[in-house]
């Protein structure tokens, strides 16, 4: 992505690329909207701060060790202390995404 600043497309496609190298399957994004986005400079590198709305469903029964942009699931009979979160049963998760600029373009910056 190399406008001037990420588009909601940009935020969408990190969110999916996330659930899918985390989720093992079990979790599908059924929605996602830019509610805000704020561009910025720090010393000398450009960023761009991009809240958002995000609704996730599950795809099987499983165990839910993430929130935000973790999206880790585990099989149900491993770690008894975590509860099972059901098939079908979906979460409308909201977060800030950290984009920074370089010479390739846009890309998020994980914490």
């Amino acid at each position: 992505c190399s406008a001037s600043q990420p588009s909601a497309g940009d935020g969408e496609r990190t969110i999916l690329d996330r659930i899918k190298s985390q989720s093992e399957g079990r979790i599908k994004l059924v929605s996602f909207k830019k509610t805000n986005g704020q561009k910025g400079e720090m010393m000398g590198v450009q960023f761009y701060i991009m809240e958002y709305q995000a609704e996730i469903e599950f795809t099987e029964d499983c165990k839910w060790i993430g929130q935000e942009e973790v999206f880790r699931t585990l099989q149900v009979g491993y770690l008894s202390g975590w509860p099972v979160v059901k098939k079908g049963h979906r979460e409308t998760l909201t977060g800030k995404l950290t984009f920074e600029k370089s010479k390739k373009g846009w890309s998020v910056r994980w914490w």
